[in-house]
């Protein structure tokens, strides 16, 4: 049986089997495990050889099995080396948000800080990923990013309520009422954030 979570839009993802699969180690999602309860993960060797059928084999079915693999041996310790396969691929949008999304699940702060430098689209899926898993770890982040990155912080903050919602409807909705309350311009803006989750994730158009 696999796991389906819901990204920022409400599109799906498979991050594989919830009986085995763990998150993290930490409230900071990193560093973990992506699968702490399994005798062993793929190696190196058998990754690429994973994200060869992911990613070029000409069935489908045989591609989305595969590309669910690779998730669901995500870790902390092999993300970036999996990012390789994906760059080097040219993977579709859909598989590139569903990586970065389960990489913030599982090591939210180094993804995040890993996007926050790269020049790819990955920052909103890996923070929605963080706070999907982590949201108090994710909103101390952004409540204290470093100078350089202050310029992201209002596409950041869109991400974690996004990714709050996904997880915790009620957690997300107290997030952004507490910003209501302060005075934030931008709450009106973040609860249609949250309802467009809600809306999403419960699969009506």
């Amino acid at each position: 049986m696999e796991t389906r979570l819901h990204g920022s839009g409400g599109r799906t993802k498979s991050l594989g089997n919830p009986g085995t699969r763990k998150a993290s180690g930490s409230d900071s999602g990193g560093p973990g495990q992506g699968q702490g309860q399994w005798a062993s993960l793929l190696t190196e060797e058998q990754i690429a050889a994973v994200a060869k059928e992911a990613f070029r084999n000409g069935n489908p079915l045989v591609r989305r099995r595969a590309f669910d693999r690779l998730l669901e041996n995500l870790t902390a310790d092999n993300a970036k080396g999996m990012l390789v396969h994906l760059k080097e691929n040219r993977v579709g949008s859909d598989q590139w948000r569903d990586f970065h999304y389960a990489w913030g699940t599982i090591d939210g702060k180094a993804a995040v800080e890993h996007a926050a430098k790269s020049e790819d689209r990955d920052l909103s899926y890996t923070m929605a990923g963080w706070a999907s898993t982590y949201p108090e770890a994710a909103i101390a982040h952004l409540n204290n990013l470093p100078e350089e990155d202050k310029r992201y912080s209002r596409h950041l903050q869109e991400a974690l309520v996004g990714g709050m919602a996904d997880s915790d409807t009620a957690r997300a909705t107290d997030y952004v009422l507490q910003l209501a309350n302060e005075g934030n311009d931008r709450a009106n803006h973040l609860f249609g954030v949250v309802t467009r989750e809600v809306v999403g994730n419960l699969g009506i158009e």
